[in-house]
């Protein structure tokens, strides 16, 4: 899975994804707020791909009542850290004229003893580390999920379109007139909607009016994983039907289309491709 695709969900946590995953009932309001609160404080924290993070600047942010060399090296010596496997020196830079223009050791530490000493420092923000640690595993677990979901529908939609695009001629005579007005973009936009008044029951324009969304912004990155997985099995489905195109025409495919999707909620099923 490519992580810059820019419709996956990364970096810093806005409120809206979190309160998706509480609507879904994979978080608790209690949580979203510890998550936006203390991501704030603790920025150098907001990752997890295993990076190696600034020991330094976890310093900073945790605002520790001590110089930053006695402090990494006290930790380092109390909880037995290992070089190379918890943490690693940095190359040696040159201080400051403030610093008396001496070289200065900098350590990168994993992102598993950051947290740790952030849940052990005593002051205010170690004291809830511990309740923000465990919320936002679980936000990037849920949102891990979603991303796969959303990666899916991507992935489908290579095959969807190309199908689309071959067929385009035979589509158009029974497009709407709406689709019919903007030529071969026409077809595609006729497509998606197919799907879209289906899974939400409206169009993206008046999606995107409902949650104050701007115009180019692609309204299945605001999807939830079960309306993601359905935009897979419908996309799929009807590149079956436009195969078919002599057979159903396009109001013949929206009705098949939402019978498919009344059998996927019916059955909770994915897996059954009839055409019945």
């Amino acid at each position: 899975m490519n992580e810059n695709n820019n419709n996956l969900r990364k970096n810093s946590f806005k409120e809206e994804e979190l309160k998706q995953y509480v609507k879904n009932g994979d978080l608790k309001e209690s949580e979203v707020k510890i998550i936006l609160d203390y991501q704030k404080l603790l920025p150098v924290l907001q990752q997890e791909d295993g990076s190696w993070i600034d020991a330094r600047t976890l310093h900073k942010e945790l605002k520790v009542g001590k110089d930053f060399t006695n402090w990494i090296k006290g930790r380092i010596n109390k909880y037995e850290f290992i070089e190379n496997e918890d943490y690693k020196f940095c190359s040696p830079k040159r201080a400051s004229k403030g610093r008396g223009g001496h070289n200065i050791t900098d350590y990168s530490l994993t992102l598993d003893v950051a947290k740790e000493l952030s849940m052990v420092e005593n002051n205010k923000i170690g004291r809830i580390s511990r309740k923000y640690f465990i919320a936002i595993d679980k936000a990037f677990k849920v949102r891990r999920l979603w991303n796969i979901d959303r990666w899916e529908t991507l992935e489908h939609y290579k095959n969807y379109r190309k199908i689309i695009n071959l067929s385009k001629k035979e589509l158009m005579p029974t497009m709407p007139d709406w689709c019919k007005k903007r030529g071969d973009q026409g077809v595609f936009m006729g497509e998606a909607n197919l799907l879209n008044e289906i899974i939400i029951g409206m169009s993206a324009s008046d999606y995107r009016f409902k949650h104050c969304l701007p115009k180019d912004e692609p309204v299945r990155n605001h999807f939830n994983n079960f309306e993601l997985q359905m935009v897979a099995e419908l996309e799929k489905f009807d590149t079956d039907l436009i195969r078919l195109q002599e057979m159903y025409d396009y109001e013949e495919r929206r009705k098949l289309l939402a019978k498919k999707y009344q059998s996927l909620l019916d059955n909770n099923n994915f897996e059954d491709n009839d055409l019945e």
